[in-house]
């Protein structure tokens, strides 16, 4: 019922949009021999590794590049919008990338994922490019695709921040055509789980991801060992960044199986992070404030100093991004920007879910109602975040010898109490537990507090 409506509504009125104007989105051509196209449909997912000569044209130029399907599950191998990827030369017309992704888009408004990367990189976050683009393949529009380069040894080279390769692992789901399933465990049990990309020497970098997958499984590793090991092995700054942006994102497509990618600094010699897949509002209802997303961030979120860091990057993000209105007017651009290809779109085909059964058509009213959706339930969220950051419902009360020092405020706050003799009594009453750490001054004597919610999870 649900398909049968939605191709009613595409027809009756995209019927309407008989002249969109011209696209304002690049338009990608790809031309693949009928034959190996064929044959690479029917037999997918196990098709899926499977490259064939195929010609990328640009503004009338004819570029050699290299076609296969790809993407893990039937989610991108079903609909008329298969997912599919392009290995080219670094001069070619996309330089200096060299294996790009287009992505049938993860929502009914096209953008939710595009926007989410514009979001991340707004907070100092490392994403790989991406762009929204209109593609034809075969003479045939293909549709509004999502564009995203592969991350792998060249990213920090496609960025000009240097001239080599350098180490880069990836935790993922192995490709759907591993006819075997799942061969890799949780990322953090083991180094042998990721997989190495590029062609930098990984001597030193395979001895630092053990280091730290060993520091993540120790459970009863002194902390100021832990906070050492990992200050010397990972950008504690990106990690942070990274996990603020998760929570701005609302998002929980990245977790201890995939969606995974570490690239090793030359200049620092540490790991930072790239953010991969990411989906607005895809998180479940009802998370505490310190999710952790997998085992590395539930350390990283229990350090008193990290977790303010990290809230201090989510209360920059909201004041410019929902305060501030700059996600109201990016999004604004954006739609406008993709709008004629949207109506041109005869192949209007997305991702609702991860679920096979949910790559479904849609229609401009989906569209346009979606984008709606979009703006309104960010919002709503961002509201309720806002007020998580800044909230600061510390209530004292007492005589000169006695104070009480009440609250449910959720990010970490600082208390100091000055007194010629003191004596203190933590105590955490209820369900919502908290943990009080403190430190006294030696020449003041004054005690100061850290209020900590222990909401953090693995």
């Amino acid at each position: 019922v649900r398909l049968a409506a939605a191709a009613a509504a595409n027809v009756t009125v995209d019927g309407l949009a008989e002249d969109p104007g011209p696209h304002r989105i690049r338009v990608v051509e790809v031309q693949v021999k009928d034959k190996d196209l064929g044959r690479l449909q029917a037999n997918l997912p196990f098709s899926g590794t499977e490259w064939v000569e195929a010609t990328l044209v640009d503004h009338g130029v004819r570029y050699p590049v290299e076609f296969r399907y790809r993407g893990f599950g039937a989610v991108h191998h079903v609909g008329n919008k298969r997912s599919f990827r392009l290995k080219m030369k670094r001069d070619g017309a996309f330089a200096p990338y060299k294996r790009l992704n287009f992505l049938n888009p993860k929502s009914l408004n096209m953008v939710n994922v595009d926007l989410a990367y514009w979001i991340a990189q707004r907070m100092g976050v490392a994403t790989p490019f991406e762009d929204m683009v209109f593609v034809r393949l075969n003479g045939r529009d293909h549709g509004v695709m999502h564009l995203c380069e592969q991350v792998d040894g060249d990213y920090e080279r496609n960025r000009h921040l240097g001239t080599e390769d350098v180490p880069v692992y990836k935790g993922d789901f192995p490709p759907t055509n591993v006819r075997v399933g799942l061969q890799r465990g949780p990322l953090w049990k083991s180094a042998d789980n990721w997989e190495y990309l590029g062609d930098a020497d990984s001597t030193e970098a395979r001895r630092k991801l053990e280091g730290l997958v060993w520091a993540v499984n120790q459970r009863n590793l002194p902390w100021e060992r832990r906070r050492d090991t990992l200050e010397k092995l990972i950008d504690v700054d990106a990690f942070l960044r990274f996990a603020a942006a998760i929570k701005v994102l609302d998002t929980r497509h990245i977790d201890n199986y995939h969606n995974q990618l570490l690239v090793l600094s030359p200049r620092s010699g540490r790991f930072y992070p790239v953010l991969w897949d990411p989906i607005l509002l895809f998180a479940p209802k009802g998370e505490p404030f310190y999710v952790a997303h997998d085992a590395l961030s539930y350390w990283l979120l229990r350090d008193p100093e990290w977790r303010w860091a990290r809230d201090r990057y989510i209360a920059e993000a909201l004041a410019t991004l929902h305060a501030g209105g700059a996600f109201a007017r990016h999004m604004d651009e954006v739609l406008e920007r993709i709008g004629p290809s949207v109506f041109a779109d005869r192949n209007k085909y997305c991702t609702l879910t991860q679920a096979s059964q949910d790559v479904d058509r849609y229609s401009l009213v989906h569209w346009a109602l979606s984008a709606r959706q979009l703006r309104t339930q960010m919002s709503a969220y961002w509201d309720r975040l806002s007020e998580q950051v800044h909230a600061e419902d510390l209530r004292t009360d007492g005589d000169q010898r006695t104070a009480h020092v009440t609250g449910s405020a959720v990010p970490p706050l600082q208390i100091t109490i000055e007194g010629d003799s003191l004596a203190w009594d933590t105590s955490t009453p209820g369900p919502d537990q908290r943990l009080l750490a403190f430190e006294r001054d030696t020449a003041t004597g004054a005690l100061h507090f850290t209020w900590l919610p222990l909401t953090a999870r693995a």
